[in-house]
């Protein structure tokens, strides 16, 4: 019986390894469009939340690659986007970082900033500081904040950096020898005249 029981085991854990990878192969595939890639990877950010063997088979098919694809051919698809930031943090891949690179469009700029902060805001401190109080990670924000002038981009990095600050108080220092001072109130002058236009 014990046999019979392990062998099946094995064979239900081959079959979700299998649904894994498919899930993956289809983030790189041409066909299907948004809504077959929105699809997959709102299915990876729930299986990837709640158990560590499924975050080694994405690892294993491939998977940053494919986010990275994903978000490439659909930019400007906030669920796409948003969904991704998380499968990547539940990975514990940098790979967040790309996806805030300059030659990423502003609405997947804003979606990003946008994920992190709900990730910042709503898990467990420890697992998010490695990650995002970071001085690295700082000094990415901080060069988003300079380059990007979209508003709502703006109005993300105050926000992120608000809540980094929070998280970590020492990045204080970090921020101010970034010219923290300078950004932040050129963002301010930014809000405020786009409001008085």
């Amino acid at each position: 019986f014990a046999t019979q029981t392990l062998e099946c085991l094995r064979v239900c854990e081959d079959q979700a390894k299998a649904c894994v990878t498919g899930l993956v192969q289809a983030l790189a595939t041409r066909q299907g469009g948004p809504e077959l890639v929105s699809n997959a990877i709102w299915l990876l950010t729930e299986i990837t939340s709640t158990c560590d063997i499924t975050k080694q088979w994405v690892r294993d098919a491939n998977g940053l690659s494919a986010l990275q694809q994903a978000v490439e051919r659909y930019p400007c698809n906030q669920e796409i986007v948003t969904c991704t930031v998380w499968v990547m943090h539940a990975l514990n891949s940098s790979s967040v970082v790309s996806l805030l690179s300059p030659g990423m469009p502003d609405s997947t700029v804003a979606s990003t900033m946008y994920a992190i902060e709900n990730i910042i805001s709503g898990e467990d401190q420890s697992s998010v500081r490695q990650t995002f109080a970071t001085e690295d990670f700082l000094r990415v924000v901080a060069g988003v904040l300079r380059c990007r002038l979209a508003p709502e981009i703006q109005r993300r990095c105050c926000s992120l950096l608000e809540l980094m600050l929070r998280m970590e108080r020492q990045l204080g220092a970090a921020l101010v020898s970034l010219h923290g001072a300078v950004l932040l109130r050129d963002a301010l002058l930014r809000a405020e005249c786009a409001s008085d236009a």
